[in-house]
């Protein structure tokens, strides 16, 4: 089953772009409601300050879709906040864009 498989039956919100220096968003839902949703902070260089998506709907391609969808509304990669959990590692690593040193977050 291809990646795009697995998105589909999801709806990807539009991406909400900051003013200035704000927090720019994507969410995305199913059927039963929000499933997932990505936020950045705009004044720090588009860093991704939250990313999650619901536990049955994980590894699945849904985290990576919203950040390419966010990156070229950006205009360019997404960073990474150096306080990543060891799921957020990997994924940071899956996706690419800056990766500052990381700082081990709480599980």
């Amino acid at each position: 089953m291809s990646a795009q498989d697995h998105l589909s039956g999801l709806e990807f919100s539009e991406v909400t772009l900051p003013h200035g220096a704000g927090q720019g968003d994507i969410h995305v839902a199913d059927e039963t409601g929000i499933v997932g949703h990505l936020r950045w902070q705009h004044n720090i260089g588009a860093t991704i300050t939250s990313v999650a998506v619901s536990p049955a709907h994980q590894h699945k391609g849904i985290a990576a879709e919203m950040d390419n969808r966010a990156s070229e509304a950006v205009g360019y990669p997404l960073g990474h906040d150096a306080t990543r959990t060891n799921a957020g590692e990997g994924w940071a690593h899956h996706v690419g864009g800056k990766i500052p040193p990381r700082i081990k977050a709480a599980e």
